[in-house]
């Protein structure tokens, strides 16, 4: 999906989905699990908890592509390559990207800044 912020600027946010039988699986194993107004949210709910995401076979998971329609791909696999890199290199990593995030968003409010080729 692509959000339009300005004449200059867009973000790219990827749309990810799993089979709506295993949707339904996995919230009926959690609502039993929680039991009253709990179950019903998890049931209206469009998001999975921590622990039955991780559960999910590699497969299942799919991403939105323009051209393609739905294609088999893993979030988890940048989640974890992330994560691994923070272990190694500390929460200074986390914080120079925050910074490298913030400073793409000002210089995406002005048109005066140089811009990189997309």
């Amino acid at each position: 999906m692509r959000i339009e912020i300005s004449p200059f600027a867009h973000v790219d946010l990827p749309l990810y989905a799993i089979p709506q039988a295993q949707f339904a699986q996995i919230t009926e194993h959690v609502a039993k699990r929680l039991g009253g107004v709990a179950a019903d949210a998890m049931r209206d709910s469009e998001e999975l908890s921590e622990e039955f995401y991780r559960q999910l076979p590699l497969d299942q998971i799919m991403l939105a592509h323009r051209d393609n329609g739905w294609e088999p791909s893993d979030p988890r696999k940048i989640e974890d390559w992330y994560q691994r890199a923070i272990d190694t290199h500390g929460e200074r990593l986390r914080r120079t990207s925050r910074y490298f995030k913030a400073g793409v968003t000002l210089c995406g409010r002005n048109p005066s800044f140089p811009r990189s080729p997309s």
